[in-house]
């Protein structure tokens, strides 16, 4: 059992399965990490597909069921899709499914042309397609088989799909900004696709701020549990009540590394990028630990991030960084001693 508390140890009474990537541990940390996060059955690789050990990428991979590895030949995207359906049917009620597919993730392959008859069947996988086309392809074989597993679940069932990041830069098409893209806290690499569908969930948009940091508090809220996470707060309000209050007023988001090293004694990154926003505006800090950076947008005029509003050049811009500051104060990430607010401590 691990010492910080997981969602499946959260939802006291429900069974809970997680099939697909895992990719939340590293190799010294075993083939049965998934059950000591709480889960009774884990099926699925436990890496990305383009470091699988046996290097068959999508067609032939290692997976682990239970902690117990074997040779996996059937594609990655159709075999995590089955565990899914199966164990959402073997499972006694109440129950929780977590579902991690690989795909779109490199290695950019083609995928079976009965999977996507709209991308294999046309231009966009001839002989040599590059990886751009691969991956709308692996994209659309994705999309089939998230519709094989919604109409095999139970349909009651409350279900929550979510990318992880945005796209790689390497496939970034315009209007977005490939350096602005999948590894940087920009909207290209942080802002996501987020739909929650079920019973009394309502139908529509909305423009609250929510977190994927959050989907543990609101669906332990969803089954009735309590989650003790900080910085997760639920939005199950406003999925069945558009006048409900929204959960944030900002979201922060940040990247640092060295990242995922078990052998480092303290937190001691040598670059940090850190970003905040409110409904409209966001500001950004992106260190590279010899000095800081801070960029400023309007996201409601300046979507993709183009136009640096840093520094504030009128009062409505010059009272959103003042709070999106005071915020980053709070947190540590900002320095109070920065009194005119210009990224520089002032002595």
């Amino acid at each position: 059992m691990l010492a910080t508390e997981t969602l499946p140890n959260a939802l006291v009474g429900y069974a809970a399965s997680a099939v697909g990537k895992w990719h939340l541990a590293d190799r010294n940390q075993g083939d049965t990490h998934p059950l000591a996060a709480g889960y009774s059955y884990f099926a699925g690789s436990m890496y990305n597909l383009n470091v699988d050990l046996f290097g068959g990428g999508y067609y032939r991979w290692r997976k682990n069921v239970n902690g117990t590895a074997l040779i996996e030949t059937q594609y990655a995207t159709s075999d995590t899709a089955d565990d899914a359906i199966l164990r959402s049917r073997v499972m006694a009620p109440p129950w929780f499914l977590y579902v991690a597919f690989n795909a779109p993730h490199v290695p950019t392959h083609e995928p079976p042309a009965t999977l996507c008859p709209g991308s294999c069947a046309s231009s966009f996988c001839p002989p040599g397609s590059g990886d751009a086309e691969r991956i709308k392809a692996a994209l659309e074989a994705f999309d089939t088989e998230v519709g094989r597993v919604l109409g095999g679940v139970d349909p009651n069932a409350i279900v929550v799909l979510l990318g992880d990041n945005g796209s790689t830069s390497a496939v970034t098409e315009p209007p977005f900004d490939p350096t602005h893209a999948k590894g940087t806290v920009y909207q290209g690499g942080v802002h996501i696709p987020l739909i929650v569908a079920g019973p009394g969930v309502r139908v529509g948009e909305t423009d609250a701020l929510v977190s994927t940091v959050d989907l543990p508090a609101t669906i332990a809220e969803l089954a009735g549990a309590k989650m003790i996470t900080p910085d997760s707060v639920s939005f199950a309000p406003i999925l069945f009540d558009a006048n409900a209050p929204a959960p944030r007023t900002t979201m922060y988001t940040e990247r640092f590394g060295p990242n995922f090293d078990p052998t480092r004694e303290s937190f001691a990154p040598t670059w940090h990028e850190r970003a905040i926003r409110n409904g409209q505006y966001k500001v950004l800090r992106l260190s590279d630990g010899s000095a800081t950076r801070v960029e400023m947008y309007d996201l409601l005029v300046d979507p993709h991030e183009q136009h640096n509003l840093f520094p504030p050049a009128n009062a409505v811009e010059r009272e959103n960084y003042a709070q999106l500051d005071d915020v980053l104060v709070e947190l540590g990430v900002a320095c109070a001693a920065d009194v005119d607010r210009d990224g520089d401590v002032d002595l």
